[in-house]
């Protein structure tokens, strides 16, 4: 029986057991990576070494791009864990907030200009609305509150914010 380790390899006539592989792990995977990465790129590769896997929906990226449509979604996501959870909600209304260096920090390989150009987008056709109020806790905080407006995102994609994470 061949252990898991180990490999059995045929050549020219001749059967022999290959010697396991060697995995070493570096203690900073990203010093191990062979490209130029920017201080916020590394921070993610370190405490990701394996990256994640991010989705997006295809019909918010048909309409605008695949940053755009990480970004919706990821907006999304944390819009219904607020009304999950019960909170950030002010004014009538629930809401999310985000600033483009702390998107930036989640999604190392979007840039600054790719995360406020997709902001934009998403602001200038009504699908996030953007807070009027500072809902900060401290005046100096210019962090931006967003909500999703559910009915304009069902007029355009004829499809609810659940069906857009979750598409069937």
């Amino acid at each position: 029986m061949e252990s898991s380790s180990t490999k059995t390899i045929k050549k020219g006539g001749i059967t022999k057991k290959a010697a396991p592989r060697k995995t070493t792990r570096s203690k900073t995977p990203a010093k191990s990576l062979n490209f130029i990465m920017d201080e916020v790129q590394k921070n993610y590769v370190n405490e990701n070494p394996h990256g994640k896997s991010i989705g997006f929906n295809s019909l918010v990226a048909i309409k605008y791009n695949v940053h755009t449509a990480l970004i919706f979604n990821m907006m999304i996501f944390w819009y219904l864990t607020n009304i999950k959870n019960d909170r950030n909600y002010t004014d009538g209304f629930n809401w999310t907030f985000n600033s483009v260096a702390s998107i930036r920090k989640s999604h190392p390989y979007l840039s600054q200009k790719i995360i406020g150009s997709s902001i934009h987008s998403l602001l200038s056709d009504g699908l996030l609305i953007k807070a009027t109020k500072n809902y900060n806790a401290h005046g100096y905080d210019k962090t931006s509150w967003y909500r999703i407006d559910e009915d304009k995102v069902i007029g355009v994609f004829n499809i609810g914010i659940m069906d857009i994470l979750n598409p069937k």
